[in-house]
């Protein structure tokens, strides 16, 4: 892609915001918020503002910066309908959920705040919970196939449905492939010409985890606090604002991958973010933990917890300007090649 191609114009851009750099930031911040933007539909369908959100990898045209999310759910293909509530926690750990295609299971509602929840016992109840969820064992080859399911809902109830799919080297969760909406990146786009192209290899890091990375990653949540307020500690807001995205931004990417130590520390690390909030959230009869930190960047952005599994499955925010509340919850199972879906 052209160096002055609009969607990489606004990377560059606001690597140069958050990092706190020159209007010329360093090839590294470029690529590193590049690799995030995969996730966020384009803005003109959305009309959100350019914003960080938690989760995301990949490239997303005319988007901004949102992490990604996991659902993961019991059964060796399936999971809970959009719809059904969870029951029972499950003894068996599973890996892999794979959603119908078909419109009818898109999720058309950004769920519906309950009462506040007590911080610590629900922090309690998930780094419990991990001790139960053990990671994916991949042969040679195998990639991860990730769907994400998502709706805004404007104030006057009207509801975009949006869809992005990609196909992930699990050493590194690099991009192979992604459709958004049923485009292929891979293709022209029509309004410039750009293309998706797989990244290069990069060193296994936070940002391009592998899964010999995550096994040796520190069970201290104190020192993975410390990692995670590192990584914006040069932005306007300082680098604790940013502890909920960036952690819920591994999670959602590497959760089949995570050892139970290091899911359970992970979820430790929530104990120690001020000012964190939980509430229930009513998604069509689907009960979810709503995580917060409200004094996130540029708005609050909920992270969305399964206490059934013990899994983080969103994410949930409300433009402060619209009104428009969106949600996103993500998928993923193991394939044996690019353009599998099962």
């Amino acid at each position: 892609m052209p160096r002055t191609a609009p969607d990489l114009r606004l990377v560059r851009a606001v690597a140069a915001d958050i990092a706190g750099e020159s209007a010329d930031p360093s090839p590294e911040a470029v690529a590193r918020i590049w690799s995030r933007v995969a996730l966020v539909p384009d803005r003109t369908r959305s009309g959100r503002r350019l914003r960080w959100v938690v989760v995301p990898v990949g490239v997303a045209v005319a988007a901004v910066l949102l992490a990604m999310s996991v659902l993961l759910q019991s059964g060796p293909s399936l999971g809970p309908n959009i719809g059904a509530p969870s029951t029972q926690p499950s003894t068996e750990p599973s890996i892999t959920f794979s959603p119908s295609p078909e419109p009818s299971v898109r999720v058309t509602t950004a769920g519906t705040i309950g009462a506040a929840l007590p911080v610590g016992q629900v922090i309690d109840e998930l780094v419990a919970r991990s001790a139960s969820v053990e990671p994916i064992s991949l042969t040679d080859g195998q990639l991860l196939y990730v769907r994400i399911e998502a709706a805004d809902v404007t104030p006057s109830g009207t509801v975009i449905t949006r869809l992005n799919e990609q196909w992930l080297d699990p050493n590194g969760l690099r991009a192979l492939k992604i459709i958004l909406d049923g485009r292929d990146l891979s293709e022209p786009d029509p309004r410039d010409g750009s293309t998706f192209s797989p990244p290069p290899p990069g060193v296994p890091s936070l940002n391009e985890p592998n899964p010999q990375w995550l096994a040796d990653l520190t069970t201290d949540p104190a020192e993975l606090y410390d990692m995670f307020a590192a990584i914006n500690a040069g932005g306007r807001l300082g680098g604790e604002a940013y502890v909920l995205k960036e952690l819920a931004y591994l999670m959602l990417r590497s959760d089949p991958l995570l050892p139970p130590a290091q899911r359970a520390a992970l979820f430790g690390v929530l104990g120690l973010i001020d000012g964190l909030t939980v509430n229930e959230l009513d998604v069509a009869g689907w009960r979810l933990h709503r995580l917060q930190q409200p004094d996130g960047p540029f708005s609050p952005v909920d992270v969305l917890v399964d206490p059934a599994t013990g899994r983080v499955v969103g994410q949930r925010w409300t433009d402060p300007v619209t009104g428009t509340e969106s949600i996103e919850l993500t998928y993923i199972t193991v394939v044996d090649n690019v353009g599998a879906t099962e």
